[in-house]
């Protein structure tokens, strides 16, 4: 990391990965690099995707399993500085498709515990029904960073 003084512990990095609601998933096929916005699913140390039955990003992770993911957790302009407050996550590794169902049903009860935890009954339904359609993706970590700029008071 060219910055090294705001670089964060793995651990900050992964909490913000559990944060936040998105995350771009670079991915490369045989036409080239390819990014899309998805939910991060944290369960434990590791972090899950899911995603339809088709599509550019599987037909991509068929080719490379190979992924970046990156998120920025909050972000405020700087007009003082001419610059950017942030905190940002960016993560290497490699796609293991999930095939067990009951791993499949912990990861999606664990994303809907996150945004829908009012109706557990319908959800746990839900997650019954969609289980074996809906592909769950484990990411292998490589590596994972954090990197931080707060603001600097010396203007204030």
């Amino acid at each position: 990391m060219r910055r090294a003084e705001r670089q964060t512990d793995d651990a900050y990095a992964m909490r913000l990965f559990e944060q936040v609601e998105w995350v771009s998933v670079a991915t490369t096929g045989p036409d080239g690099p390819y990014v899309v916005p998805m939910t991060p699913i944290i369960v434990g140390p590791t972090i899950y995707l899911h995603c339809a039955s088709e599509g550019k990003r599987l037909d991509n992770l068929h080719h490379d399993k190979r992924v970046c993911i990156a998120c920025v957790g909050s972000s405020v302009v700087d007009k003082h500085q001419f610059s950017m407050e942030y905190e940002s996550a960016i993560a290497f590794g490699s796609i293991e498709f999930v095939d067990s169902r009951e791993e499949k049903k912990i990861v999606l009860d664990a994303l809907s515990r996150r945004f829908t935890d009012h109706c557990a009954k319908e959800t746990s339904e839900h997650i019954e029904r969609l289980a074996d359609s809906t592909v769950v993706l484990k990411v292998a970590l490589t590596s994972i960073t954090g990197k931080i700029r707060k603001r600097k008071d010396h203007y204030t």
